[in-house]
């Protein structure tokens, strides 16, 4: 599967947490796009990863 590049603009920006950005995906509004910040290691990434996995086995709706 080959992954498609997005502008992420100014314009599209919606908060920032501590690990992350969130942008209002250009094509979908029905999609947000998180963006880790550069100096956050990828071990939270597939820790959150792992417990929507779960979630997601057990059948919650999120």
């Amino acid at each position: 599967m080959m992954s498609e590049k997005l502008l992420l603009s100014p314009q599209l920006f919606v908060a920032e947490g501590t690990d992350r950005k969130c942008y209002r995906h250009p094509d979908r509004t029905d999609c947000c796009i998180k963006v880790l910040h550069p100096d956050v290691g990828p071990g939270r990434f597939w820790r959150e990863v792992k417990y929507y996995s779960r979630l997601h086995q057990r059948g919650v709706v999120f």
